[in-house]
């Protein structure tokens, strides 16, 4: 999935079951503003490329788990149960 700065939202990838208008959704309804708080209150580095595509800073395995890190920790504040290997009807 990308998401940029600027509001527009970047491709989201087909995925089994026809998810990918329930990820377009949600995406739409929040805004890149609100990612970029979350991210600098966290203390994670970012920065910029092209049409305001945002990346963690380093290039390393850690840059990249610093934002997962981040978002299980709002998924747990949030009381949110995360599962996978998970058939859903």
């Amino acid at each position: 999935v990308s998401y940029h700065s600027s509001g527009s939202r970047g491709s989201v990838p087909e995925v089994p079951g026809g998810e990918s208008a329930f990820v377009r959704g949600v995406l739409a309804r929040y805004p890149p503003g609100e990612f970029i708080e979350l991210v600098e209150s966290n203390g994670v580095g970012y920065h910029e490329k092209k049409l305001g595509q945002l990346f963690s800073d380093g290039k390393s395995p850690e840059a990249a788990g610093r934002i997962v890190e981040m978002l299980r920790k709002e998924c747990h504040n949030a009381g949110v149960e995360i599962r996978t290997n998970c058939t859903v009807t």
